[in-house]
């Protein structure tokens, strides 16, 4: 497993695990925990697919062709150089 799929799919877990609550317990009032639990697992994996396996297979293949982004899952930006200044300071 390449560290951009990892990163994708540790991401999708967590958000997974939120829409999983917010769906489950905004339905539980309404239908029941059956439909609520159903609707909740569908939510969890739909962004689980979407989320962690889309962007993590994306990134990873951007990788191996080597067009990394900072935007990327996993991107390591490479540091900036140091920029000449004009500005001199005073010496007494």
């Amino acid at each position: 497993m390449t560290p951009q799929l990892r990163t994708a799919l540790v991401r999708a877990l967590i958000g997974g695990i939120i829409c999983m609550g917010v769906t489950f317990f905004s339905a539980v009032a309404a239908d029941g925990a059956g439909p609520a639990a159903i609707a909740a697992g569908s939510a969890f994996f739909a962004y689980l697919s979407a989320r962690g396996a889309a962007e993590g297979f994306y990134d990873q293949s951007r990788d191996q062709k080597g067009d990394v982004r900072a935007s990327d899952v996993g991107a390591h930006p490479q540091p900036a150089g140091a920029v000449p200044s004009r500005h001199r300071a005073r010496t007494p």
